[in-house]
C-alpha cells in the first residue's frame, strides 16, 4: 500500500507546521495529517468518483484514505486507527490545535467532583471518567454514543451532559492531544435503547442553545443521530470470553505459524476485546490491502464484502458485527499481523 513511511517534519507545507511534534508517535501522526490535509483540499476541488454504496461521510473517508494509503504504509490496525481512522477532518481543516493544553487543564478543573481527574502531567489518553466509581458492569453496555465537540467547548458539553442523573454506565473525555485531533473526543456508554434516546434528547436540548459547540462530523461508521450535529452512535460489541472464532482460528494454525504472527490482543489472554473503532479499522485496513492495486471502486467492493461477512450492510456499519469463521479468515493478516524486526 505504498512505501514505508519516512519521518518528515513538514510534509505538504502549512499543515505540518501547525502541530508541534511531542514525540515520535506524534510526529508520525503529524505526517499522516499532512497527507490527509492535502487530499482534503484536492477532494474539495475535484471530488472524483463518488458512490452511494456507503453513506456520504464514509465514502468521503474512503476516498481520502485510498489515496493516502498509496503514500503511507500503516504498520497494523492500531497504527491505522490512531493516525488515520480516528482523525477529524474538520479539526485538521480548522486548525483546532489553537486551543492549548494549558487552557484545557484549566477548563477540566471545572469538572472536579464529577469526574476522575489525574495530575495533568500524567494525562496520556482517555482519563476523565463518569461515574466516579471504578467498578462497573461492562456487560450492561449496549450502545456507544460518540460526541465531537469543538475543543474549547468540550468541557462545557460534558458538564451539560452530566447535569442531573443521566442514564450512563460509563463515559470518558479525551486528553488534549486527542481532543484537538480526533472525532471521538467524548464517548458515552448506555445500557438500553431508552437510555440512548434519553442521552440524545439531552444533547438536542443542549444544542438548541449551543449549536456552535460541535463539529458537524461523526466517527467513521457510526450512525449520525437525528437532528444533532457531531453526534453518532453504534451498537456495542462486548468482550468475547475465550476469544471465540478469533482464538479458534489462531489455535488451528499451530505453533509454527503463530511464531511468525502477533496475537491481536496485548498479553496472553485468549479474550478478545476490541472497540468499535478498532474493529472498523481492521475492516478498512484489510479492504485497503486487498484492493491495493485497484481504484476506489475496488476498495468499496472489498469493504462491502468484509461487511457482508460480518453481517453488516454498507449503510449500517454501525450495527453489531458477527465475528464468525468467514470474517476471521478474511481479516487474518490484520488480526494476526506478521512479526517484523520492528515489532
Amino acid at each position: 500500500m505504498g512505501a514505508e513511511l519516512i519521518e518528515q517534519p513538514n510534509v505538504g507545507g502549512k499543515r505540518g507546521a501547525r502541530i508541534l511534534p511531542l514525540d515520535k508517535e506524534t510526529a508520525r501522526a503529524q505526517v499522516v495529517r499532512s497527507y490527509i490535509f492535502q487530499e482534503l483540499e484536492e477532494d474539495a476541488r475535484n471530488p472524483g468518483d463518488r458512490s452511494d454504496i456507503f453513506p456520504p461521510d464514509v465514502d468521503r473517508f474512503l476516498r481520502i484514505v485510498h489515496t493516502v494509503s498509496r503514500a503511507i504504509t500503516f504498520k497494523d490496525h492500531e497504527d491505522f486507527c490512531n493516525s488515520c481512522y480516528r482523525m477529524s477532518f474538520e479539526k485538521i481543516i480548522t486548525n483546532a490545535s489553537t486551543y492549548t493544553a494549558d487552557a484545557y487543564v484549566r477548563d477540566v478543573l471545572l469538572l472536579e467532583g464529577k469526574v476522575a481527574i489525574p495530575p495533568a502531567k500524567n494525562i496520556k489518553s482517555y482519563v476523565f471518567g463518569y461515574p466516579l466509581q471504578t467498578q462497573r458492569n461492562e456487560g450492561d453496555i449496549r450502545y456507544r454514543v460518540y460526541l465531537n465537540p469543538r475543543p474549547q467547548h468540550a468541557v462545557a458539553v460534558y458538564r451539560g451532559l452530566l447535569d442531573g442523573n443521566p442514564p450512563i454506565v460509563w463515559s470518558k473525555l479525551a486528553d488534549h492531544e486527542l481532543l484537538i485531533t480526533c472525532r471521538d473526543a467524548l464517548v458515552v456508554y448506555v445500557a438500553s435503547g431508552s437510555a440512548l434516546a434519553e442521552i440524545l434528547a439531552r444533547l438536542r436540548s443542549y444544542q438548541w442553545d449551543n449549536s456552535d459547540h460541535f463539529f458537524d462530523e461523526v466517527p467513521v461508521m457510526t450512525k449520525p443521530a437525528d437532528d444533532l450535529a457531531g453526534v453518532g452512535w453504534a451498537v456495542d460489541l462486548p468482550m468475547t470470553k475465550g476469544g471465540g472464532h478469533v482464538y479458534a482460528h489462531w489455535e488451528a494454525k499451530g505453533e509454527e505459524w503463530q511464531r511468525g504472527r502477533r496475537w491481536i490482543m496485548d498479553g496472553t489472554s485468549a479474550d478478545v476485546n476490541l472497540s468499535h473503532s478498532q474493529w472498523r479499522s481492521i475492516f478498512v485496513l484489510s479492504a485497503l490491502r486487498k484492493s491495493a492495486k485497484g481504484d476506489i471502486s475496488a476498495l468499496r467492493t472489498e469493504l462491502a464484502r468484509i461487511g457482508d461477512a460480518a453481517g453488516l450492510a454498507p449503510q449500517a456499519m454501525f450495527a453489531r458485527p458477527t465475528i464468525g469463521p468467514e470474517l476471521v479468515t478474511l481479516l487474518e493478516n490484520e488480526l494476526f499481523p506478521e512479526v517484523t524486526s520492528g515489532s
